[in-house]
């Protein structure tokens, strides 16, 4: 069990105070966020003006006829050599500079010269992605300014629901970086405790996945297993979903597919059961840890990962960091949501995934194939 028993303080020089430890030695070093000097607002990325009101008052847009939206990739984007084109953005290289002060490495090397197996692990490749992401929407930033003044709503997948919260000024960059520092490791630790995967299932009307995943649960139990878990992790899109849990679990639904009318089964490359019950020591590691974090109100509507709706209020987002940790990601109700076209109105909005690779493109042509002509992937 992961020990949260005893946390300090992070002093404001908070790169003397984040060993490169495991989740029980840091929680026992370290503490909950609290808020920082203004100093640290030198890595927002917010593309907005100062003073701009944070409720009940609209931001003005620069094209009122075109509005955009931004989402952010999650784990499994990363590739070796991603931060390439970042080597030449002065404001990118301080972003990675700032976030290997605090993260103890070097990360834009890590990033663009591997080893791949290291930045494949989840406590490299969050922090990595994450700041990939938000470098990115400073080259969109850069070439079309106008997505990010227009933009009405950003969504993250999964840990790139915090480049969403950084975007939207809802917490600073050099929070965000020791939160997916804090969330990284306490995920692998509870990956190492609990042999478990992810698992990607199409299926179609004449399967009985339900139906697979109990019976793969009673598989576990009758293997002495107790509370197995065989849940669903992401709502990805009709007829796909991802499922999580025991590794035995997972092997039960590979053998026995045919039986329940599965169309295709596909291992994910990650080393734990993410966002299941099997991820909730994590999640109340972080839970603990931001207890002293006060998000701003966005300046865009945040769509969360757990509701698929947008976050209501300062108090809603504290809470959802925590629980997206080991609840059922709904990309797809959140896409449903974003792109639903009010009466009347038959342009989709623009949107840009910023980070690496184009998944979140490929997915929303399988959700809204209409708003996909207008998804662009800003390249790195």
């Amino acid at each position: 069990m992961i020990n949260n028993s005893k946390i300090n303080h992070y002093s404001e020089d908070v790169k003397n105070n984040l060993p490169k430890v495991n989740v029980k030695k840091l929680l026992n070093e370290s503490s909950p966020l609290k808020p920082f000097s203004e100093t640290e607002k030198l890595w927002a990325t917010s593309a907005y003006s100062n003073g701009t009101v944070f409720q009940n008052e609209s931001i003005k847009k620069s094209k009122p006829t075109e509005s955009s939206v931004i989402m952010f990739p999650g784990q499994g984007s990363q590739f070796v050599g991603m931060a390439r084109k970042f080597q030449d953005m002065p404001l990118a290289v301080q972003m990675f500079n700032a976030a290997s002060e605090i993260l103890g490495y070097n990360l834009l090397k890590l990033c663009n010269m591997g080893p791949e197996e290291k930045l494949n692990q989840t406590k490299y490749c969050q922090p990595a992605i994450l700041v990939s992401s938000l470098a990115a929407l400073e080259m969109l930033k850069d070439q079309k300014p106008w997505a990010i003044e227009n933009c009405t709503g950003t969504c993250g997948f999964s840990l790139g629901e915090l480049a969403s919260l950084v975007f939207a000024g809802s917490i600073t960059f050099e929070k965000a970086i020791i939160l997916v520092k804090l969330r990284a490791e306490a995920m692998e630790e509870c990956c190492q405790m609990t042999p478990g995967g992810m698992v990607t299932v199409l299926y179609g009307p004449g399967s009985d996945l339900s139906k697979a995943m109990s019976d793969a649960k009673d598989h576990c139990r009758a293997k002495g297993i107790s509370d197995p878990v065989c849940s669903t992790a992401i709502f990805l899109f009709p007829g796909c979903k991802v499922i999580a849990g025991h590794d035995e679990a997972l092997k039960y639904l590979f053998e026995n597919g045919r039986k329940y009318k599965l169309r295709k089964l596909s291992r994910l490359p990650v080393a734990g059961a993410f966002h299941t019950d099997l991820m909730t020591e994590a999640s109340n590691v972080v839970k603990k840890s931001i207890k002293n974090l006060n998000p701003n109100y966005p300046l865009v509507k945040i769509y969360s990962n757990v509701t698929g709706k947008p976050l209501l209020n300062p108090m809603d987002i504290k809470n959802k960091i925590s629980l997206q940790i080991n609840h059922p990601i709904k990309w797809e109700q959140a896409m449903h949501n974003i792109f639903e076209l009010p009466d009347g109105k038959s342009n989709f909005p623009y949107s840009y995934e910023c980070g690496p690779g184009n998944s979140l493109f490929t997915v929303l042509k399988k959700i809204n194939a209409k708003a996909s002509e207008f998804c662009s992937s800003v390249q790195l």
